[in-house]
């Protein structure tokens, strides 16, 4: 954390040389450590390599000495191994695991046997052993042993080293070179920045400029910084003639002890008859002023409440630490949350009771004091209109929702008796007539054609009457669910105006109540059928998606688009009846648009009823 804190206050110039040093150290280490690791890898396997094909060599070598119990040739064979500067020990087992023959570089040393002749590679801090196997005519006649020094590999492994820490050091000397020299493209501008920075704030002249040297961030903020000077040179000259003007003013304002006097009385005039509470207290909360509005308010006379602390007197008790605790701020600081903006609060009557107000504080300045001044007005009727509002809204979405059902219902039951009675009326008309067409004779030609034409009328008016049924309450919807509706719909309209509609559902299968089903139905259809109307589109893509909160039904189409301004005019039926339906259910009907670009309907409705 203290070195944390100490780069933080190193100059911007020694901060970036560092970062590019450290940079460059790591890339330098990291990179050096895996080509190191990827030779001394490959160096071990080259050593293991030899030392089998050593091995092989030595132990074939080696075959008839140990069958005819040859010592002296076996003990040359070893002795061959005196060019391989790496074997420090070997030897040549017979088939019973006896040693037979022994090598060993240093002559004074003791032969090293391996603790173990299981046959394979062994790795040591120091050395590697081998043990191979020797084999005649797929018989094993022995067993060879190599021990090799692994000198050469830390000697390989100590140049490395030494040649990383040349280069380390010399690319911390190059790092460090062109990192001062590259600086200065970041730090120069930022030090010329800070400079000039020091010069406006001891100089007060606002209307000095950087120069932009870049088109970079840093050209950025040097516009910004100029753009801030101008903005803040413009103020100050706002200032200097506000207070000429004031300075104007209050010449032109003293006045003699009558005028004041005078001047005295119209304000408390004014005070008086002003529709809204007019309260003004001291940096403590001690009332200095109060007017007829806000004795009639709070019930509390000016005699009675004058000099005493507002805190203590229309303030409810649940909020009185926090307004001394804003006082005790504004007092030391000279600034509040609740100062110039107009808020709503509770306060506090005379009686105890507890009422809504709307509340604009102001403070000035005076002889070192601060002067707080409230402006307060009794909200009650409003809010208990805002709640009425609320409520008959409430009310008339119950209605509409119930109206909506209603119609829905109506609509089901003439369906229902559509397709139950006239439908069955007119099956059992045409069967009727296909009866009597059967049992006319052929030279009724005239009565057979006449029938056959009305069995093709009445065929007619069954479709129609399917239609219609189909149109006032889909039988899919209540048979299917609201997901299959929605297909049968889409598909039905392609099949009928021959505009491509493509409807994509998330998740596949949406179940809703069915209430909420047919007014995402009677929606989806209306949009579908202002698109026939007026869009002149050929492609539709609808959605319909269930979110965490809301189900969410888009259709846009490719059409011609329509003003958004027209689209509100009263006579827009289809657009208003989606709203309608949407709204009885706490929903939002977006609709973007423009001439030539096509239509997005979005509608969402809440999970919960509101």
């Amino acid at each position: 954390m203290i070195e944390m804190t100490k780069f933080r206050d190193l100059s911007i110039r020694w901060k970036i040389i560092l970062i590019i040093v450290v940079i460059a150290v790591q890339t330098l280490i990291l990179s050096a450590g895996g080509f190191i690791y990827n030779d001394l890898h490959f160096f071990k396997k080259d050593i293991m390599r030899n030392l089998k094909v050593l091995a092989s060599a030595v132990g074939y070598n080696s075959r008839a000495a140990l069958v005819f119990l040859d010592a002296k040739t076996a003990q040359n064979n070893l002795l061959s191994l005196k060019v391989e500067t790496q074997i420090q020990f070997a030897a040549l087992y017979d088939a019973n695991g006896e040693s037979f023959a022994n090598y060993a570089r240093n002559e004074n040393e003791n032969f090293r046997h391996p603790t173990t002749l299981t046959e394979g590679q062994f790795f040591y801090k120091n050395h590697i052993e081998i043990i191979h196997p020797i084999i005649l005519d797929g018989e094993k006649v022995g067993k060879i042993y190599l021990n090799a020094s692994l000198k050469e590999f830390d000697q390989r492994l100590e140049a490395y080293l030494l040649i990383v820490v040349i280069i380390l050091l010399a690319t911390l000397l190059v790092s460090i070179a062109l990192s001062a020299k590259l600086q200065t493209i970041i730090s120069a501008p930022i030090l010329y920045l800070a400079n000039m920075t020091r010069k406006i704030s001891q100089t007060s002249d606002y209307s000095l400029r950087v120069n932009r040297r870049s088109e970079d961030e840093l050209g950025v903020l040097f516009s910004g910084f100029n753009d801030m000077l101008t903005q803040i040179q413009t103020r100050e000259e706002d200032l200097v003639r506000y207070r000429k003007s004031l300075e104007e003013k209050v010449v032109e304002c003293r006045l003699t002890g009558e005028e004041l006097k005078s001047s005295e009385e119209s304000t408390r005039t004014i005070l008086d008859n002003a529709f809204d509470a007019i309260i003004i207290m001291d940096e403590s909360g001690v009332v200095q002023t109060w007017n007829k509005r806000a004795a009639a308010i709070f019930e509390w006379t000016p005699e009675e409440i004058l000099g005493e602390k507002l805190v203590d007197k229309i303030i409810p008790p649940r909020y009185r630490k926090a307004h001394r605790e804003g006082l005790e701020r504004f007092k030391r600081t000279g600034t509040g949350k609740m100062l110039n903006q107009q808020i709503e609060i509770t306060a506090l009557r005379r009686d105890g009771s507890e009422f809504p107000i709307e509340l604009a504080i102001s403070a000035i300045k005076r002889k070192g004091t601060h002067i707080i001044t409230g402006i307060i007005r009794d909200i009650t009727e409003r809010k208990r209109a805002q709640e009425n509002i609320v409520k008959t809204q409430d009310q008339l979405r119950n209605l509409s929702r119930r109206l909506q059902s209603a119609r829905e219902e109506e609509k089901t039951h003439i369906a229902r008796e559509i397709h139950d009675e006239l439908g069955q009326t007119l099956t059992a008309l045409k069967l009727d007539l296909s009866w009597v067409s059967k049992n006319l004779t052929k030279r009724d030609e005239d009565v057979l054609g006449k029938i056959g034409s009305m069995i093709e009328l009445v065929e007619n008016t069954i479709k129609m009457v399917q239609r219609i049924a189909s149109e006032l309450r889909p039988q899919i919807l209540d048979i299917l669910g609201l997901s299959e509706a929605l297909r049968w719909q889409a598909k039905q309209f392609q099949n009928r105006t021959g505009i491509d509609c493509e409807l994509t559902m998330q998740p596949e299968d949406i179940e809703l109540d069915p209430d909420r089903s047919i007014a995402f139905f009677r929606i989806f259809q209306e949009a579908l059928t202002n698109i026939a109307r007026h869009a002149e589109a050929t492609k539709i893509q609808a959605s319909f998606k269930l979110c965490l909160e809301a189900i969410v039904l888009k259709v846009e189409d490719n059409g011609k688009g329509m003003d958004l301004e027209k689209a509100e005019d009263p006579s827009s039926l289809g657009l208003i009846g989606i709203r309608e339906r949407s709204l009885v259910w706490g929903g939002q009907t977006t609709i973007k648009s423009q001439p030539g670009h096509g239509t997005l309907i979005e509608v969402s409705i809440p999970l919960e009823l509101p």
